[in-house]
């Protein structure tokens, strides 16, 4: 009966392609109050719509600084993306484990010295410039991700990362950030981070 009325428009009277052939289904009840056959067939085969998760971003392009750490008295995990260790004088590993204060402090240090590029005053877009070079130059030294190993640009660089991709605290950190802006030091199953968003 909708059909045959969408049919009987003036615009589809000229038109005898079948891209004219309308079928319109509604929504309607049969006398004993129980919706129509057709319209449940036709309501199963519609796509469900997919509903937001999460507000924000699916993913984040970040870079970050890794410090492996451990208890003492307790190994290193062992961790398929750790950095080799560089070799100091003597065959000795260049750095011995940390404990996890230790590497928080380590990487206090460090984000207070990248906060601390903004207090020479300039324009904001150089800022933030500075502050990715200062931190690409850091991961390249400090960091104990393989990352880290990265040319260029790519130092310390994990790409774009998803939600459920990561842990829930780096992907928490990840996700709250703005572009351009640090975390504060997250601890992870690898060790602890410092994170800046990319894009």
């Amino acid at each position: 009966q909708w059909a045959n009325q969408a049919l009987a428009l003036p615009s589809r009277q000229q038109d005898t392609s079948a891209t004219a052939i309308c079928v319109c289904v509604r929504e309607r009840l049969d006398e004993d109050g129980e919706a129509n056959a057709i319209d449940e067939l036709f309501a199963a085969s519609r796509p469900v719509k997919r509903q937001k998760s999460m507000p924000g971003p699916r993913s984040v392009r970040v870079r970050h600084l890794l410090l492996r750490c451990a208890e003492l008295g307790r190994p290193l995990l062992d961790d398929p993306m750790a950095r080799r260790p560089r070799k100091a004088t003597g065959g000795q590993p260049a750095s011995a484990q940390r404990t996890p204060a230790e590497a928080e402090a380590e990487l206090v240090k460090m984000l207070n010295g990248l906060l601390r590029i903004g207090e020479q005053g300039g324009a904001e877009s150089d800022l933030d410039n500075k502050r990715l070079v200062a931190f690409r130059k850091l991961c390249q030294q400090q960091s104990e991700c393989s990352t880290a190993d990265n040319a260029g640009q790519l130092c310390g660089d994990l790409g774009w990362v998803s939600r459920g991709q990561s842990e829930p605290t780096f992907e928490q950190a990840a996700f709250t950030l703005r572009k351009g802006e640090f975390s504060d030091v997250i601890t992870t199953s690898r060790g602890m981070h410092l994170i800046q968003r990319l894009a």
